[in-house]
């Protein structure tokens, strides 16, 4: 997964940065069902998206 989704911004050269958050990524959440990732692209403009 981690994998496609640098993939996807090494090919759109309008993508500058990725940010991985989420409660699957802070240590000290409390596990549960509802856990997930929050993928952030970090783009200048985003008309074009």
């Amino acid at each position: 997964m981690f994998d496609s989704i640098l993939n996807i911004a090494h090919k759109d050269e309008r993508i500058h940065a990725v940010l991985l958050s989420g409660s699957r990524i802070n240590l000290n959440a409390i596990k549960d069902i509802f856990q997930d990732y929050d993928i952030v692209y970090v783009v200048k403009e985003t008309k074009s998206f």
